[in-house]
This record gives structure tokens, sequence and C-alpha cells, in this order.
């Protein structure tokens, strides 16, 4: 699945010629000279308007951001996980002992993976 959007974008960037001008919607005008360049104008296009917020909890919520992240049924997105997928994984499998440390009871184990894996994250917003 990876392999082919990967393949669709480079089919979707091959054509692009450098530089070249961007208009918006709202008649702004950029212009891009490299591909890394329009990657970052567009993620920085994409964060305007909206703020990043983390909860430690959704007890932390105030009732109409619960209601707008969670509970809206006309947004939210309802999957059931049961015991049959959990016991799909292999006992002995690196997913099934990862899995277990990041959701167990034990906070050592969690707090061991961020401290180990930390250097190593290249998508990380704060």
């Amino acid at each position: 699945m990876f392999e082919s959007c990967l393949d669709e974008f480079s089919k979707s960037v091959s054509g692009l010629n450098f530089p070249f001008e961007l208009k918006t919607k709202t008649n702004l005008t950029y212009e891009v000279k490299s591909l890394e360049a329009l990657y970052n104008l567009l993620i920085d296009l994409g964060k305007k308007g909206f703020s990043i917020q983390r909860y430690k909890g959704l007890g932390e919520m105030n009732p109409e951001q619960l209601w707008e992240t969670t509970l809206n049924p006309n947004t939210r997105i309802l999957r059931e996980v049961n015991i049959a997928d959990i016991e799909d994984l292999d006992k002995d499998s690196k997913e099934s002992i990862l899995f277990e440390e990041l959701m167990g009871d034990q906070v050592e184990p969690r707090k061991k993976i961020i401290e180990d894996n930390a250097l190593y994250v290249t998508n990380l917003d704060i």
C-alpha cells in the first residue's frame, strides 16, 4: 500500500518544473523553488487557522471540545477491536511484546521505549 502511494506521489511531482508560482484561493502568490520548498509551504498553509492541543485524558477537555472531537455522531468513527483481533498476535512476536509494553499497566517499559527511540522521531508535532 505504501509503495503504491509513493509511486503515485512520484508520478504526480515528476511533471513539476521549478521554479513556479503557486496561487491560493485567496489570491496569495508564492514562488516555489524546489520540492522541499513546496512541501514546507503546503505544511505551513495547511496549519493556518488550526491549533494543536494535547490531552492526557478525555476528562481534561471542556464539553464543546469533547463533542467536536469524540462524541459528535456525524464526524466520529467507531472501530471495533475484539479479543480475537488481539489473540491473532503471536504471543512471542515483537508486535505482541510492543503492544503489551505500550498499552500495559507498567509505566517503566513504556518510558524505556520512549527514551530508546526519542532520537529517531522524524514526525513529531509539538
